[in-house]
């Protein structure tokens, strides 16, 4: 209020008492900017521009001001680039997105420091200001989102506020998305350097639904990761990433994978596991199964694999929670035994031994579990 009423006076204090008010500087300049002297303001920022003082003061003046001088912030980032200021350059990112509607110039100077701060592996742009970035972010071309990615590249974990970003992305761009995401599997050396790198996010919360909506394209691109590489770190992740996206499968997907079990593409099995693996047994999985054991009617590792696939389950409680999640999976296979193939119901019935198997070992387990505790409970007492 002090430069907004009284701009000469406030003026005079930044020249003769500049180190004391140091401290105020930000907001005396920004109030000066706004009064009707904001010629005073603006020599005052291009004279500590030029001798390099207060720079990331001048680079946040504009952040809460009605208008900017698009002129002041090109020469802040030209400074700032030159001397490395990772402060100053995210501080004119944050004037810029309070006047990108109206200069839009801006864009282009945010293209720019970007690809400075990707030069630094810095990504501190997003994390301070991800909830105000969409109508700045929805208007990028994709030429511009690819500096984008680049930059995010180097965030360690997709948590919620990148995710809010990369899901503007993925509404027209998804294809570069999943490309995203494979450039931070194969980011090996500068994993090795971080102290800790989350290529793939655990969960997602609003970036599968952007993704999911374009499933032919996205289905598509991350299959052909598997051919890309061989290295089990693509089929760990990218199998991942296809449950993080399509939880509880998809039409387009299992298509896709029976498709493929029928064509003669090098590895598929490895693939089909792999992705199988990253479910834990649900019954939107048995049409895919099917078809891979009617492929390989005499192979026992395969049908083993498939015992091991078909049997997971999630969290169980109780005692005998396990014991009862088998019984479950023994229920969800009752109609195979009535299935058409031959093959399939010799594996229903091969699979049912091995879950009756596994039955009985959790029950004595269980029991023992439970004989324990009473034990240790009556000698306690």
């Amino acid at each position: 209020m002090l430069g907004v009423q009284k701009p000469a006076v406030a003026h005079r204090i930044l020249l003769n008492r500049e180190n004391e008010f140091e401290p105020f500087i930000l907001f005396i300049i920004r109030g000066i900017w706004q009064s009707e002297r904001k010629e005073l303001a603006r020599g005052l920022i291009n004279k500590w521009v030029r001798q390099y003082k207060h720079l990331q003061d001048c680079a946040l003046v504009f952040e809460y001001t009605e208008d900017v001088d698009t002129r002041i912030l090109a020469r802040i980032y030209q400074l700032a680039k030159r001397k490395d200021d990772i402060n100053a350059l995210n501080n004119v990112i944050s004037s810029i997105l309070s006047h990108h509607v109206k200069h839009k110039s801006l864009k282009t100077l945010f293209i720019y420091i970007l690809k400075e701060l990707s030069k630094h592996k810095n990504y501190l742009w997003a994390k301070l200001h991800w909830f105000k970035l969409e109508p700045f972010l929805r208007v990028l071309s994709r030429k511009e989102w690819i500096v984008v990615f680049d930059n995010l590249l180097f965030v360690p974990d997709i948590n919620y506020d990148i995710e809010e970003i990369l899901a503007i992305a993925a509404d027209r761009f998804p294809k570069d998305v999943v490309e995203f995401f494979y450039k931070r599997i194969t980011m090996h050396g500068w994993k090795k350097k971080s102290s800790h790198y989350d290529a793939i996010p655990f969960s997602l919360n609003t970036l599968n639904k952007p993704l999911e909506k374009n499933a032919d394209i996205v289905i598509e691109e991350l299959l052909k990761w598997f051919i890309r590489s061989a290295k089990w770190s693509i089929y760990w992740d990218g199998s991942h990433l296809i449950q993080s996206i399509f939880p509880t499968f998809h039409p387009l997907l299992e298509k896709k994978l029976i498709a493929l079990i029928k064509s003669k593409t090098k590895n598929k099995e490895r693939l089909i596991f792999s992705i199988l693996k990253a479910y834990e047994g649900e019954p939107f999985l048995y049409a895919v199964s099917k078809e891979l054991i009617r492929k390989y009617p005499k192979n026992k590792k395969y049908w083993r694999e498939m015992f091991y696939l078909l049997s997971q389950m999630g969290v169980v409680s109780g005692e005998y929670g396990i014991s009862g999640g088998y019984e479950k999976k023994i229920q969800e296979i009752k109609g195979w035994k009535d299935d058409k193939s031959i093959i399939i119901r010799r594996f229903a019935q091969e699979y049912e031994t091995f879950l009756q198997k596994q039955i009985k070992a959790g029950k004595k387990r269980a029991d023992e579990g439970i004989e324990l505790r009473k034990r240790r409970y009556e000698e306690q007492l």
